[in-house]
């Protein structure tokens, strides 16, 4: 038996070739997700509607008005309760629990935001004019229902069709509170 060869692998190497493969797998597949088009703006839209759908329920059980406070510039949504009056204005905190993070980052400058309609008023071109930049909110009453809100936003990474990203709309049906995606720009009716 000195001149007999072994060939093939043992049972021992083929497991750690796997577990070399599973550990590269599960470092590399996340950043594959983010290479797909449209995919930031999925996430954003889901997460958008997540924090809809809290909101809608908190103002509902606790009979108090909510305000979702948009920051343009930090590219934030934090969604706040009425917390008390101080004369004839009514004060806001953010939702606190222990098991919800009601502030919201999206990420990065993924979204240029053209057109923010609460009712039919655009507040970017009417409030913002200067910088295009700044807080806008709009509020959830205890009841459910929330004001009519149009968002035109520009996809800057996704520059599917055109170089300048892709345009999308967010219009957020007042009764369910939550957010519809439209391939065009939208304006309130």
């Amino acid at each position: 038996m000195l001149g007999s060869r072994r060939h093939g692998f043992t049972f021992l190497e083929i497991i750690i070739v796997v577990a070399i493969m599973g550990i590269l797998a599960t470092f590399i597949a996340p950043n594959f997700r983010n290479l797909l088009p449209g995919y930031s703006r999925k996430q954003f839209i889901a997460k958008l509607n997540g924090l809809m759908r809290v909101a809608w329920h908190d103002a509902v059980v606790t009979h108090k008005l909510h305000k979702v406070l948009f920051d343009i510039e930090k590219r934030t949504v934090d969604i706040q309760i009425e917390s008390g009056k101080q004369g004839d204005e009514i004060k806001f905190s953010s939702i606190k629990t222990p098991f919800l993070n009601s502030l919201y980052q999206w990420p990065d400058d993924n979204f240029e935001f053209k057109n923010f309609y609460i009712g039919n008023r655009d507040e970017i071109t009417s409030a913002f004019k200067s910088t295009g930049k700044g807080k806008i909110w709009y509020f959830i009453t205890p009841d459910g229902l929330s004001q009519p809100v149009t968002l035109n936003i520009v996809d800057i990474k996704d520059t599917g069709a055109s170089s300048q990203g892709v345009q999308f709309s967010l219009v957020l049906n007042p009764f369910s509170v939550q957010f519809k995606e439209y391939d065009v720009f939208q304006k309130p009716k």
